[in-house]
Formats: C-alpha cells, structure tokens, sequence
C-alpha cells in the first residue's frame, strides 16, 4: 500500500470500498451531477465561512487594540522606571566624583601642611582657581590653565 498523500494513492478503490453506504450511492443516483455539483458549492462555501472566521479570529487576537494599549502602557511604565533609575545614577555618579574631589583636595591640603608645616592654607579653597596674583571663583569650571605666572 503507498502512502495517503502520494499522487497513487488508490482513493477510488478507498470510496469504493470503504466511504459509500448505499443510502449515499441511492442519493447521488437521484440528484444526478447537477445536485452533485450544488451540494460540492455549498460545502465549498462553508469552508470557505469557517477558513474566513478562523483568520478573523486568529487576527483579531494579533491585532487587538486593548491588548495593544495595555502593552503600550506597560512599556512607557517601564521606559519611566529606567529613565528614573538613570537619573539616580547620573546623580549619584555625580555626587560620587564630588565627594572624590573633595577628598583628593583634603588629601593635598594634608600632604601639603606635612611637606610644609610652617605655610598658612587658611585661604586653600576647592572652589577657587589661582588667576594673576590671586585665588578667584571658578565661574567657568576651567581650572587657571597656566594664566598664573608666579605658580
């Protein structure tokens, strides 16, 4: 015997045998080919319907626009956490590289009364840069870049 799907498959043989009662056999005998052939339509077109509700089905489950926005409000729930915890670590790197500066300056300041301990540093200040003769603010971040001469 070959397989059902090959192209030799002996269907005939099978419906002979096996898929006709004579009740069916009778029935196609009295509605002849044309009732055949409207019966073959009608089945033709329910499974034409249930084809069709099955892809509207399985559509409307991909496409469903609830489902979507829930989805879409998920993930802007989840963008504003990240966006919120990078804020907080921008923010704690930030107040990390202060906290490192300051401890670098009193670490300068130590070594310096250490090297030099007769020198007055009352005036050292982290927040100040060197310019001409004098310790200014630093109102641009940029450190005095060799503008004291005496230094």
């Amino acid at each position: 015997m070959t397989s059902l799907w090959s192209e030799h498959f002996p269907f005939t043989v099978l419906a002979d045998e096996h898929g006709q009662s004579p009740a069916d056999v009778k029935l196609v005998h009295e509605v002849g080919d044309v009732g055949v052939a409207q019966y073959l339509q009608v089945i033709g077109a329910r499974l034409m319907c249930i084809g069709q509700t099955e892809e509207l089905k399985h559509s409307k489950t991909a496409f469903d626009k609830a489902a979507m926005d829930q989805l879409m409000q998920e993930n802007l729930e989840k963008s504003s956490k990240l966006r919120d915890a990078l804020d907080m670590a921008e923010a704690e790197k930030e107040d990390h590289g202060l906290e490192m500066f300051s401890a670098g300056f009193e670490r300068a300041v130590e070594q310096i009364k250490f090297l030099v301990p007769t020198v007055d540093l009352s005036r050292m200040n982290p927040c100040k840069v060197a310019i001409g003769n004098e310790l200014v603010e630093d109102e641009d971040g940029v450190e005095g870049e060799g503008e004291n001469p005496d230094v």
